[in-house]
């Protein structure tokens, strides 16, 4: 009987201790997770109250985002500044040890759960209600972090919907709402998430904007140089923008993916977008593929010049002046060691034809402080293939133009224009060609770009300025 109870005791002890431990050591993961999201461009978190109980905890965390001032013009041309701004918020959480947890209204089992909500801070409300009309509704936000035996960490937010209706000129724009789920490994070694945005509109007089459900997912992994590296995909379904009843803009199926890795000390970026349709102001484009590289970057000094960049964007603008200037001597160290730039593919459909192209753009393995130097060592090799169509609605539409800007006492009569714009066309089109800028091939024009040892070639000839007038 007494080894059944100091057995008893034993455990209860043990677990009553494995409480105080799992809180330890979920609060050395908490900070850990807020040093990783330090890292993100624009915001700044730090700890400023941990107290740590037997069975719960609770932090405060303080948040700040700068938005940097920025330069505006009106429909008359004429420039404003927006001031750079701070927003500081303060984050609460409620933290639960376990290795047995009961929160909201569940059972858990890990070693920690953190939780908190959040609607608009008491600083901002009075301008939130000075700035928008008693039917908007304030956003909220629900935080939640998980941490798993293994130390891994879940970390979900979800911004509800919310819609703002401005007191002055009733502008609208509804959220629908916002969710990311974020899975960091026990190290920080390896992230892997995604961000939901359900949709939104926006409306402002006659002109409304109505966006579809965006999905952004990624997988990441941190390199010995302790900045991450992987995959990104964006899905972005529709943007479609109307004034009235007349469509002015329109985006379908956008889709972008970007990937890195590195192989020794060199970093090779890679992006791709695809889009099925662009329209814009009565112009349409369908579909487009643009498939960039970037290869054989210096990785020290990309993180260097990362580093100096999160750095800079906390500071004043003084501050940021400054550290922009000390990353400039580092741009040559970053293409030192065989950097290339390549347009893998370009593509564009237009109702006229097809635009295609390809473009490689190398620089030795070799460091360079003298930027002159370093252009004349660039060797490049590109090729442009336009439809014969789309060149001559180009000229075309470029002759009407300039035909009618000319006519400010008489208006032309329509045939008119058109006919004197047909002949200007095959005019420029005849010089483009006898000057070498353009090729015929077939139902095409080319651009065949050479550059060597500062030269640029143009279809086998030295460029020159003047295959331009037209």
């Amino acid at each position: 009987m007494k080894k059944i109870a100091g057995l008893a005791v034993f455990l209860a002890v043990l677990i009553l201790g494995s409480y105080y431990g799992t809180g330890i050591v979920t609060e050395r993961t908490l900070k850990k997770n807020i040093a990783l999201l330090d890292q993100s461009n624009g915001w700044a978190f730090e700890v400023a109250e941990y107290k740590r109980g037997f069975y719960r905890s609770y932090a405060l965390l303080n948040a700040r985002f700068h938005i940097p001032a920025r330069t505006f013009k009106d429909s008359t041309g004429q420039e404003s500044t927006q001031p750079a701004v701070d927003i500081a918020l303060k984050i609460p959480l409620d933290i639960y040890h376990g290795p047995m947890i009961y929160a909201d209204s569940q059972w858990l089992f890990g070693l920690g759960y953190a939780h908190s909500d959040m609607t608009i801070p008491e600083t901002y409300e009075r301008q939130f209600k000075e700035t928008f009309t008693a039917d908007s509704t304030k956003p909220h936000l629900n935080l939640s972090v998980f941490i798993s035996y293994l130390n891994n960490s879940s970390i979900l937010s979800e911004l509800t919907g919310f819609k703002l209706i401005t007191m002055q000129g009733k502008k609208e724009f509804d959220l629908l709402g916002i969710t990311s789920d974020l899975q960091v490994s026990a190290h920080a070694n390896h992230l892997q998430g995604q961000i939901i945005l359900d949709g939104m509109r926006f409306k402002d007089g006659m002109i409304t904007a109505t966006a579809g459900k965006t999905n952004v997912k990624y997988d990441l992994n941190r390199t010995k140089l302790a900045f991450y590296i992987g995959d990104a995909d964006v899905v972005f379904p529709s943007m479609v923008v109307m004034n009235g009843d007349q469509k002015t803009f329109e985006v379908q199926n956008l889709n972008i993916h970007s990937s890195s890795h590195i192989q020794g000390d060199l970093l090779d970026y890679q992006f791709k977008l695809t889009l099925d349709t662009f329209y814009n102001e009565g112009k349409s484009f369908s579909p487009i593929l643009l498939d960039v590289s970037i290869r054989n970057l210096d990785a020290d000094t990309l993180v260097k010049i990362n580093h100096q960049t999160n750095h800079m964007q906390q500071g004043t603008e003084a501050e940021r002046h400054q550290a922009l200037l000390s990353m400039l001597p580092e741009l040559p160290k970053l293409v030192s060691k065989g950097a290339q730039f390549a347009v893998n593919e370009l593509s564009i459909g237009t109702p006229e034809g097809g635009i295609k192209g390809n473009l490689l753009l190398s620089l030795p393995n070799a460091v360079s402080d003298n930027p002159f130097q370093l252009i004349q060592s660039i060797k490049g090799d590109g090729k442009l293939t336009l439809s014969a169509a789309v060149v001559k609605k180009f000229l075309n539409d470029e002759a009407k133009r300039r035909l009618q800007m000319q006519s400010q006492v008489a208006v032309p009569a329509a045939a008119d224009v058109e006919l004197q714009a047909m002949a200007q066309t095959d005019e420029q089109l005849l010089k483009l060609v006898s000057s070498g800028l353009l090729s015929l091939e077939g139902n095409d024009y080319v651009i065949v770009l050479k550059l060597a040892g500062g030269q640029l070639r143009v279809n086998g000839k030295p460029f020159n300025p003047a295959m331009m007038q037209f």
